[in-house]
C-alpha cells in the first residue's frame, strides 16, 4: 500500500511486501492535478506515455519516453517535474533502481529551479522524493542509507505538520512507520517502538478528521429530520452542532460542506420567522454561486423572505432578478426548463400579485409556466 491509502493491484505469483513508493507523488501530494508540464509538442507523447504505464505496459511506456522525452538530454532546460517523475515511477516499477535513485536526486537537486510550484508544496515533493528514495534502498537492503532518507523525509514534512491534510497525515504515518521498520531491522528496539507510535499518532489523526466531517453531515441530516418534523428548537442545536465540528475540518473538505451548512441555516431562519436574518443569508449564498440556477434560486428564496418583513425590498429584489431569469430561459438553463425552479417562481408571482405589482406578478407566472 502506498502511503496515499490506495491499493496497490494484486499479484499472485509475486512475493508479498510493503510498497511505499507513491507512483504518482506529485499529483497525489498537492491534491490537485498540475499544470506544470514539458514543452507543448512533447505533451501529448508524456500523456500517452502515463496511460500505458498506469495500464501496465511500463515497458512500452518506457519506451515512448525514452525514444520522444529524454530527460537527460535537457538538463540544462528542464524539461519539467511531470517528466522527471514519471520517469522515476517506471524505473521503480521495473526495479531500476539505480535510474530511479537518478531521476529522484534530479528532482531534489534542481527543486529550487522548478519556480512553478509554491514554496509550501516544494517542500512537501522534497518529503515525498526522501520517501520514495528510501524505499528503493529499503528494497535494497541498504538500511542505513534508507534509514537517511527517511529521516529527511520526516524533516521536511514534519514542518507541514500543522496543515493536518490527509495526504500530509498519510505521509508522515507510512514514514515513521517504515523507519520504525528499518530500525528493527537494525536491531534498536526502543527507536523502533517510538517511530511506532508516532506512526499511531497520526493514524488516529487521520481518524478524527474523517469522524468530523461525518459528524457535520449527521448532524445537518438530522437537523434536517427536526426542521420536517417542526421541532425547531432541536433543528438549532444540531446546527450549532454542525457549526462547532465544521470550524475543525481542513479547508477543501470546510468549503465541500460550507453550501449544505448555510442552506440549512437559512431554511431554519425562515422557518422561525427571521425574515431579515434569512434575506441576508440567502443573498450571500447567492454571491458565493458560481451557476446561474443556484444563484436565481437563492436569491428567489430571498425575496420571499424580505416580502414578510418589508414588501418594498422584496419587490425591488424580484425587479432586479428578471433580467438573470431571462437569461437562463434563453441559454436553456437546464434548472428552469425542467422545472427545479417553478415552485419558488410561483411563489414570487404570488407575493408580487398579493403586493399589487400585477406587471411583474405576470412576468414570474410567465416564467414558471
Amino acid at each position: 500500500m502506498i502511503y496515499s491509502g490506495l491499493h496497490l493491484p494484486a499479484h499472485p505469483k509475486a512475493p508479498p511486501r510493503v510498497v511505499v513508493q507513491d507512483p504518482r507523488n506529485l499529483d497525489i501530494a498537492l491534491r490537485h492535478s498540475l499544470t506544470i508540464a514539458p514543452p507543448d509538442w512533447l505533451s501529448a507523447r508524456v500523456s500517452q506515455a502515463r496511460l500505458l504505464h498506469e495500464d501496465g505496459n511500463t515497458s512500452a511506456a518506457l519506451a515512448l519516453l525514452t525514444q520522444h522525452v529524454p530527460w537527460k538530454a535537457y538538463a540544462h532546460d528542464h524539461p519539467g517535474l511531470s517528466v522527471i517523475t514519471l520517469y522515476a515511477e517506471i524505473y521503480t516499477a521495473l526495479e531500476r533502481y539505480t535510474e530511479a535513485l537518478d531521476a529522484y536526486r534530479y528532482l531534489l537537486e534542481h527543486s529550487e529551479d522548478f519556480y512553478e510550484i509554491q514554496p509550501m508544496d516544494r517542500l512537501r515533493m522534497q518529503g515525498l522524493t526522501y520517501m520514495n528514495m528510501a524505499w528503493i534502498e529499503q528494497q535494497q537492503g541498504k538500511s542505513l542509507q534508507a534509514l537517511d532518507y527517511y529521516s529527511e523525509s520526516i524533516e521536511c514534512l514534519g514542518t507541514l505538520r500543522s496543515l493536518k491534510t490527509p495526504s500530509l497525515l498519510s505521509a508522515l504515518m507510512v514514514a515513521y512507520q517504515q523507519r520504525g521498520q528499518v530500525h528493527r531491522h537494525l536491531g534498536k528496539v526502543n527507536e523502533a517502538l517510538q517511530d511506532l507510535h508516532l506512526s499511531m499518532k497520526y493514524q488516529q489523526q487521520l481518524l478524527e478528521r474523517d469522524i468530523k466531517e461525518n459528524l457535520v453531515k449527521d448532524w445537518l441530516d438530522l437537523g434536517q429530520t427536526q426542521w420536517e418534523q417542526g421541532d425547531l428548537d432541536a433543528a438549532e442545536q444540531s446546527l450549532r452542532s454542525a457549526r462547532a465540528d465544521w470550524q475543525y475540518l481542513q479547508l477543501n473538505e470546510a468549503e465541500a460542506l460550507l453550501k449544505p451548512l448555510k442552506n440549512f441555516e437559512a431554511r431554519l431562519a425562515l422557518a422561525r420567522g427571521e425574515f431579515a436574518k434569512a434575506g441576508k443569508l440567502y443573498e450571500k449564498i447567492a454571491e458565493k454561486s458560481k451557476d446561474l440556477p443556484t444563484r436565481i434560486y437563492a436569491l428567489l428564496m430571498a425575496a420571499e423572505a424580505y416580502f414578510h418583513k418589508d414588501s418594498a425590498q422584496g419587490i425591488a429584489l424580484c425587479q432586479a432578478l428578471v433580467p438573470q431569469v431571462l437569461t437562463a430561459e434563453q441559454e436553456n438553463v437546464a434548472q428552469v426548463s425542467t422545472g427545479h425552479l417553478t415552485l419558488p417562481l410561483l411563489a414570487a408571482a404570488e407575493l408580487c400579485e398579493n403586493h399589487a405589482q400585477g406587471d411583474l406578478a405576470l412576468t414570474y407566472y410567465q416564467f414558471a409556466l
